[in-house]
């Protein structure tokens, strides 16, 4: 009887260990009033409008409610700011973050370091895949802003919902051709205060 209790407890131990240690979950929104129906809480939005325009440096740069991590991006200073809403990737004419990707340069990356933990993270997109396309890294999960997305380009609002929280979110590209890499814009950051 004991023997069989203990082979039960075992069980139960690796399937409790399993479970803990399955990978978050993320389900993705192209449309803001769906994504706002389907999070319950405090919706908090970065429209980049109190960051003053400038370019971004190698490491972290201070915009607004985020803090923007530039790792090894050799053009920082050319394509990478907080644009004052006049930037080819402009969503809406006001402010906005602007970034370029560039993939021969090993660790290349951004990060979006964000102030709490949250539940959510997204924002207006433009232009996510013009060229090789970009990925995004939350808790260990990698994700392709695929055409199925977002159509015209990679334009228009994307949000995911985790089913773990989270603080900060990775952006970055594969290609590995000299000529390739993506530029984006991105306003109006949404993240979800998450319980």
């Amino acid at each position: 009887m004991k023997a069989k209790r203990h082979f039960i407890v075992i069980v139960l131990i690796a399937i409790l260990s399993f479970v803990t240690s399955a990978k978050a979950a993320l389900s993705f929104y192209t449309d803001r009033s769906a994504w706002e129906s389907a999070v319950s809480g405090d919706i908090v939005i970065e429209d980049f409008e109190s960051a003053t325009a400038h370019f971004l440096t190698e490491g972290v740069n201070h915009a607004g409610l985020i803090d923007i991590e530039m790792l090894n991006l050799p053009e920082v200073n050319k394509w990478n700011a907080i644009d004052d809403g006049s930037g080819l990737w402009n969503i809406d004419g006001t402010h906005f973050y602007q970034e370029a990707c560039y993939p021969p340069y090993p660790g290349a990356a951004t990060i979006v370091h964000l102030p709490f933990l949250v539940g959510a993270f997204g924002g207006d997109f433009k232009s996510t895949y013009s060229s090789s396309g970009l990925m995004l890294e939350v808790n260990g999960l990698l994700y392709e802003f695929s055409v199925s997305m977002l159509s015209n380009g990679g334009t228009g609002f994307l949000c995911f919902i985790s089913t773990d929280l989270f603080s900060n979110v990775t952006l970055f590209t594969l290609e590995d051709d000299l000529y390739y890499g993506e530029s984006f814009g991105l306003d109006n950051q949404c993240q979800f205060c998450g319980a």
